[in-house]
């Protein structure tokens, strides 16, 4: 559901030979944002920053790479030029530096003035780069995979542009086919094009409630979240306050 770039294929059973699986992935090129890319400046506030430099500060003494400001601000979208570099450093006062030059009385300090001038040298992540599923992928699986009559299913996505937390949010509501009419219904949520276990939103469940939606009607509602990080409220990672 949340995948259109993969195709999963669930072997068949080893003593019978029975029972294999194929999804076929819907559009090969699809594209998401990947823990490769290059950060953004604009998803720390102070805080996270601080703490960022201090993993790197704890990977130095443990014998890791020793890194200037400059080098670090290259893990960044949008920094990875020396011109850019070079006006960060310049403006938070950081030129020439490294990150350990940052610790005053076993303190980081500078670090809000640093996080300025990245944010200033850099442009904002659009929500839309984080990756869209798309209504086609939704209602081909939704229809294969979950007994929902095609013609039924309603789709929506929303994006928020805001720097510091975009977001893309893309909802689907479709009803059962007549032969399925008697099963219950599904709800189906995904955080950055991962399935989680149960409805990780607890407001989610109580607006199903108002809109008269209940698990024994033969529906299926599909929600799905990217956002650049959740913040969980549970050490099992399952609720997210939003």
């Amino acid at each position: 559901m949340f995948n259109p770039h993969t195709t999963f294929i669930l072997k068949p059973d080893p003593s019978t030979g029975k029972g294999k699986l194929v999804y076929k992935a819907t559009d090969p090129s699809w594209k998401k944002w990947k823990p490769n890319n290059p950060m953004s400046a604009h998803w720390y506030n102070a805080d996270r920053l601080r703490s960022l430099i201090a993993a790197y500060l704890a990977n130095e003494r443990r014998g890791g790479r020793v890194l200037t400001v400059r080098e670090f601000i290259e893990n960044f979208r949008g920094l990875t030029g020396t011109g850019k570099q070079k006006k960060v450093t310049e403006d938070s006062d950081l030129h020439g530096k490294s990150l350990s030059d940052m610790v005053k009385d076993s303190e980081i300090a500078k670090h809000e003035d640093l996080l300025d001038a990245m944010q200033k040298h850099s442009k904002p992540v659009p929500a839309g780069l984080l990756g869209t599923i798309g209504k086609e992928h939704i209602v081909t699986r939704m229809a294969a995979d979950h007994n929902v009559s095609p013609e039924s299913i309603k789709y929506k996505k929303i994006m928020s542009q805001d720097a510091a937390e975009p977001h893309v949010l893309e909802m689907a509501f479709g009803v059962f086919n007549p032969e399925h009419e008697a099963e219950h219904g599904e709800v189906i949520c995904g955080l950055n094009w991962s399935p989680t276990i149960g409805t990780p939103i607890p407001e989610f469940n109580r607006i199903l409630g108002e809109m008269r939606i209940d698990r024994s009607d033969p529906v299926c509602v599909v929600m799905h979240i990217a956002r650049p990080r959740f913040d969980f409220t549970d050490r099992g990672k399952s609720t997210i306050a939003i």
